[in-house]
């Protein structure tokens, strides 16, 4: 006959929780439980991997939380005596039902399995997120084209496209509405994203009325700006006391880079909108991601310079920014490591200055979130108003949150990492031809030139 297994099946997880039995690290289930921060007592671990069986000579449990009468297999292997023994004079608790009957059924073991675990002194195998306040509402990011967006690229951390409708354009009164809850809470700068902002069809009329507030700023891929678009940005940024600025996503300097993760034929009209921008008077900051090895870096600043350079850009604004590696990205290239998490222990001491959701919330159609980048994450959101977010802490849970401790607010107009520059692994940092030091690498602080 087949040999009769106990409920102590799962040994290397009972003799973890405390239990004498053995435990080989190599069969823990996830290695996620080596890598957490989380407090151990190396001293009462080593006490409960004694090297003993954990079981009877019969099969049965030595857990000592066990019940001596064994009234926990009355029922389901017959009596028990009452005085903890069977006829035999073994401890009946040996003869416990298999999870799986000689059959091939199930028996219904969830409630003694929870108890046989220990679930109620289970420590965490994941150690709760830390969470940072929010210091000062600098800035105010609306989704104000949702996830639509006319380019499918293949980087996108949130996966936008003509036929994404997670999350639907926002409506001009609803901005309005923002921007009248914001006034009196020192907004520094606004920023519209999506999705692409320019296929909402009221977009230049919602920046009119939010340079009444305070300067705002368009992320855009500058695809969908012909002649008289253009010419209505003007007008409606010239005599206003609050500047507007237009980022210009283009990820490479070529149409073979920049094409092979935003569609055929994106670079050549991405291109004619940075040259119809600049013929109208505005410096549009191109920024780019980072895809390219960093040896590269110094060469791929200089053949965007040139891009630029021949559509009349003669002193282009360039930020470079690392990937998330979320969304289209987790595809293209790799997803986050189970160690690329924030941690309680990394914050100590670290400046909260450089997290954007200590200074910033975005506004959707759909309620307010901590930052633009975990807007398919719903741990990120907020509350329903603008009111009640600014009093929320946002959770530092997800993976795309280290890229943010790692390079800084990245979303933000401010170059990163053009302080104290930074290498690739050992090699020397590259270096920006408008003459600040650029970073690079996976993980280390994003490049980028302000020329």
């Amino acid at each position: 006959p087949a040999p009769r297994r106990s409920r102590c099946s799962g040994g290397f997880i009972h003799g973890l929780l405390g239990t004498r039995g053995r435990i080989s690290v190599a069969m823990f289930p996830s290695p996620l439980f080596l890598n957490r921060r989380w407090p151990v007592d190396r001293d009462a671990i080593e006490r409960r991997l004694r090297p003993t069986d954990m079981r009877e000579p019969g099969g049965g449990c030595k857990c000592s939380h066990r019940r001596a009468s064994g009234d926990d297999t009355a029922g389901e292997t017959g009596p028990v005596d009452p005085g903890g023994r069977g006829a035999a004079g073994r401890d009946p608790r040996s003869r416990a039902e298999p999870f799986v009957r000689f059959d091939g059924t199930r028996r219904n073991s969830a409630p003694r399995l929870a108890e046989h675990l220990h679930m109620r002194h289970l420590p965490p195998m994941i150690a709760p997120a830390p969470t940072v306040p929010l210091t000062s509402l600098d800035q105010l990011w609306f989704q104000v084209a949702g996830t639509v967006c006319n380019l499918r690229c293949t980087h996108c951390f949130i996966s936008c496209s003509p036929d994404n409708h997670s999350f639907w354009f926002m409506s001009r009164e609803q901005v309005r509405a923002a921007l009248e809850e914001s006034a009196g809470m020192g907004v520094k700068e606004y920023y519209f994203t999506g999705g692409e902002p320019f296929m909402h069809h009221e977009m230049v009329e919602i920046l009119d009325d939010t340079l009444g507030y305070g300067p705002a700023t368009v992320l855009t891929n500058a695809t969908l700006l012909p002649p008289r678009r253009v010419e209505e940005l003007r007008t409606v940024a010239q005599g206003r006391c609050h500047p507007l600025e237009l980022r210009v996503s283009v990820d490479g300097p070529t149409p073979a880079v920049n094409d092979a993760i935003r569609g055929e034929g994106a670079f050549e009209r991405a291109m004619d909108g940075v040259r119809a921008l600049v013929a109208a008077g505005f410096r549009p900051i191109v920024t780019t991601m980072q895809s390219w090895p960093c040896e590269d870096m110094a060469r791929m600043l200089r053949a965007f310079r040139d891009a630029l350079g021949a559509v009349g850009y003669a002193e282009p604004r360039l930020k470079v920014l690392p990937p998330l590696l979320i969304g289209e990205e987790a595809e293209r290239s790799r997803g986050y490591r189970s160690d690329e998490r924030v941690t309680h222990e990394m914050m100590h001491g670290y400046d909260l200055d450089e997290l954007l959701c200590t200074r910033a919330r975005l506004v959707t159609a759909a309620g307010v979130y901590a930052c633009p980048i975990l807007l398919d994450y719903p741990s990120a959101r907020l509350a329903d108003t603008l009111s009640e977010a600014v009093g929320m802490r946002a959770r530092l849970g997800e993976s795309a949150c280290y890229t943010c401790y790692v390079n800084g607010a990245i979303c933000s107009n401010a170059t990163t990492g053009t302080e104290a520059a930074a290498s690739c692994g050992e090699a020397a940092p590259a270096a920006c031809d408008g003459g600040a030091p650029a970073s690079c690498g996976n993980g280390a602080p994003a490049s980028a030139c302000d020329g």
